[in-house]
């Protein structure tokens, strides 16, 4: 049975998209704030402040004993990046990254914590997030509010036994695997038992001893203990968890000139907005954005190509695959096109207006010659241009 099996919790790595203004905002600077904004948040933390009730008292005690650290990782440094709606303006894309730990040094508290207990705080951080991003002071800063706060859980034991990781024994404890690899499930009872089969698929470890699951808001890790101890900071944070928040940092940003595209293409379509020269410009700046990213994703779909380290190249393509990187990419291209074509038909309407206006003064002129006015002004002109002065 699942419920037999108890994954012990080790520590906890979060991660937020954002885009910062270094003029106006340091990025170390404003990782310290939140940091203090998280301590403060969750020392003054009351029952009424927690969604379900039935678990604020280990809440409640869960952050009497939280550690956490709040440093800020740029990704790209030079990212002109302006909000249409807001006109705020950008120039480095990363995300904020939160080293967690509950009951540090009390293993037997950390037996005692679940996937729905560690769920709980990440919701009520983010909802402080939103509020600290809407603050004056932070108009350089812009988190990624509109997702969850990624959760990479990991554990370094089990109870009453280690046992070994075989397709047999994933699929026995399906039930306790799920709940840890979708941190933010409901962990309701009466999941069917295709939802637990889907959320057990993709395990990227090659070892017997370990768990490796990335899904779209969270991960989980599972290392045996000796296992954690030698290999998780020197292979597992590089190579597992560090590529995380980079190509989640990649979708926040494309999901983002997505959104100015439709944007974009809404203004070529009013009547109120038909100044082609500022479309160029801000078409122009999106494409340099792009291009960017491409870069980054390069560097990534190079590593595929060139890097024989198996473990490492499946990682890159979950995780490209998991974030639907190429769909999007192809739906931003598409609607590169579209505006294109609504360019196309911007400059034709302005041509045909140009047309029809140089027409109309020509007709014009034609009319006052034909009534001799334009003659007979002339005349007067010279007249009055040959009378002596005075």
């Amino acid at each position: 049975m699942s419920e037999d099996l108890q994954f012990i919790y080790k520590q906890e790595f979060w991660y937020a998209s954002a885009f910062i203004n270094t003029s106006l905002v340091s990025g170390d600077q404003k990782s310290k704030e939140i940091e203090s904004l998280i301590l403060d948040k969750l020392g003054s933390l009351q029952e009424s402040d927690i969604f379900r009730k039935e678990l604020a008292g280990d809440i409640l005690d869960m952050v009497k004993y939280l550690y956490i650290k709040c440093s800020w990782i740029p990704y790209i440094e030079n990212f002109p990046y302006k909000d249409e709606n807001s006109e705020k303006k950008y120039d480095s894309l990363g995300y904020f990254q939160f080293d967690v730990e509950h009951y540090k040094g009390n293993p037997e508290k950390k037996e005692k914590l679940t996937p729905l207990l560690i769920q709980q705080i990440p919701f009520i951080i983010l909802d402080a997030l939103k509020e600290f991003t809407k603050r004056s002071e932070n108009k350089g800063l812009e988190i990624d509010t509109e997702s969850p706060i990624f959760v990479f859980v990991t554990s370094n034991g089990t109870k009453p036994k280690e046992i070994d990781w075989t397709n047999d024994n994933i699929n026995k404890f399906k039930k306790v695997l799920g709940y840890w690899n979708e941190i933010y499930s409901g962990a309701w009872p009466d999941y069917n038992e295709a939802l637990y089969n889907k959320r057990i698929q993709n395990n990227l470890s090659n070892r017997l001893s370990e768990l490796h699951f990335i899904e779209r808001n969270s991960g989980f890790i599972y290392m045996a203990k000796q296992n954690y101890e030698d290999f998780f900071e020197s292979y597992m944070k590089k190579f597992v968890l560090d590529p995380t928040p980079k190509i989640r940092a990649v979708l926040f940003a494309l999901r983002s000139i997505n959104e100015l595209l439709d944007t974009l293409f809404l203004k070529t379509q009013s009547e109120s907005f038909i100044d082609v020269e500022i479309i160029e410009n801000k078409i122009k700046n999106l494409r340099l954005l792009r291009g960017l990213l491409q870069t980054k994703l390069s560097v990534i779909y190079n590593e595929l190509n060139y890097n024989r380290r198996q473990h490492y190249t499946s990682v890159l393509k979950h995780l490209l695959g998991e974030f639907e990187i190429g769909d999007l990419v192809s739906r931003i291209n598409d609607k590169f096109n579209i505006i294109y074509d609504a360019m196309e038909h911007l400059y034709q309407k302005k041509n045909e207006e140009l047309q029809k206006r140089t027409e109309k003064g020509l007709n014009l002129l034609n009319l006052l010659f034909g009534a001799g006015i334009l003659a007979d002004l002339g005349s007067v002109i010279i007249i009055a241009l040959s009378l002596p002065a005075g």
